[in-house]
């Protein structure tokens, strides 16, 4: 599988050499190499804007293992890290705006024609960010690995996952747990959790299957990503090459979607000749929409940008982009 995200890679954007004295820019990133979104979206996008500006710019990507996932707004924030490579749901106790984008309909063109990225990108200016791209993993985002069948939900059993799959998790009568996707093999395989909650890509690199042989469906939501940058960084850059920026953000959203499609059913029939069979929650695909929906929404109300949360929210109902 990782030569065939490398073609991905390839095929998205032509990487080049950068020449001596070009500028390196450290990019957070809330994944390692394992999770294949990393290569796809985070290294793709890094490659096309060295090409892009002849080598003027590289970006040096870190991981987790460098700040945890949950800490990484604040020294983004702060330009310690220039860029940002990540998910809204990781950093909700500092705002709920981008993980509810995983509520929102996963057209990348009407997000921009309703006014929905420029709300983000706006919101985000509160914390010294700008928002680069915001591409989308797929026309279905989310599942969950187990280690038994289910047959009508989750009742008693302990399920990883954000604050974006509470609601779901406790309404079909499991108990949410909060864990990091570096800890959630060796939950599995202890049975600290029953299953976990995850993108529809990047299970078969973690190696789940080795420890949980059912994944859930029907699948739910999309699953939003970011490339933010610190707003002094990005004010530091001539017009030029934040015009390369925005363009090649603008061309992964374009192409995340079919891209990440063709990838996740690559994974899927790599994970059934594996053993993973597919386990019905029991519910149908409407109301697990709904749920994830609700869930999704739920924590942004709550969180510290209620109030642009409202905005937002009444936004893209009014533009038809959510439940």
């Amino acid at each position: 599988m990782r030569k065939t995200y490398g073609v991905l890679i390839a095929a998205l954007f032509c990487a080049a050499a950068a020449p001596a004295g070009a500028e390196e820019l450290k990019m957070l990133s809330s994944w390692d190499d394992r999770y294949a979104g990393t290569r796809v979206m985070a290294d793709a996008f890094a490659e096309a804007v060295t090409k892009a500006t002849g080598g003027k710019i590289t970006i040096k990507r870190s991981g987790p293992e460098v700040v945890p996932v949950m800490q990484q707004l604040q020294p983004v924030s702060a330009g310690v890290f220039p860029l940002l490579f990540s998910h809204g749901g990781y950093h909700a106790g500092a705002t709920g705006i981008a993980l509810a984008l995983d509520a929102v309909a996963g057209d990348p063109v009407k997000r921009r024609e309703s006014g929905l990225w420029d709300f983000v990108d706006a919101h985000y200016r509160k914390h010294n960010i700008k928002v680069i791209a915001l591409p989308i993993a797929g026309s279905s985002g989310y599942h969950y690995f187990l280690r038994k069948p289910v047959t009508d939900g989750f009742k008693g059993l302990k399920v990883r996952g954000t604050t974006l799959y509470h609601k779901m998790i406790t309404t079909l009568g499991g108990s949410p747990v909060v864990l990091p996707g570096t800890e959630i093999y060796t939950a599995l395989e202890k049975g600290v959790v029953d299953g976990a909650g995850w993108a529809l890509m990047g299970g078969l690199d973690y190696k789940w299957y080795e420890v949980a042989k059912y994944v859930s469906r029907p699948t739910y939501g999309v699953s939003t990503h970011l490339i933010l940058m610190n707003r002094a960084a990005w004010e530091k850059l001539d017009a030029p090459t934040q015009k390369v920026f925005l363009d090649v953000g603008r061309k992964l959203e374009t192409e995340s979607i079919a891209a990440f499609d063709k990838f996740i059913a690559a994974e899927m029939e790599e994970l059934k000749k594996r053993g993973v069979q597919e386990t019905s929650l029991g519910r149908p695909k409407e109301e697990i929409e709904r749920l994830w929906a609700d869930g999704v929404w739920q924590v942004a109300l709550a969180g510290p940008a209620k109030a642009d949360a409202e905005l937002m929210r009444k936004l893209a109902i009014e533009k038809g982009l959510t439940k």
